[in-house]
């Protein structure tokens, strides 16, 4: 083989090489485009499920503040606790 045909095959070999690595490049690169198109999502929805938790806590907060402040009429009775463990007032009169 001749220095010509050994450095033409050499460089046949670099093309190759770049070329593969140029195609792991762009594979890579649309991975980390989807994992960052994901992890976008992933803080949105967290964001809204965040929301979410302090309304509902914020809501439980008003319940806890009614129930607290609401007068039970002295001849109530408190009935036996229910499935849900909740003991009830008898209706108002």
């Amino acid at each position: 083989m001749t220095v010509q045909a050994k450095a033409e095959a050499a460089k046949q070999e670099a093309q190759r090489a770049a070329d593969h690595m140029r195609e792991r490049t762009t594979q890579a690169e649309a991975g980390r485009d989807q994992a960052s198109k994901e992890a976008g999502s992933a803080r949105e929805e967290a964001a809204q499920l965040r929301g979410q938790v302090e309304a509902m806590q914020a809501q439980a907060a008003d319940l806890v503040r009614i129930l607290n402040n609401r007068q039970v009429p002295e001849d109530a009775t408190v009935q036996p606790a229910t499935k849900t463990g909740a003991s009830m007032v008898s209706p108002l009169k």
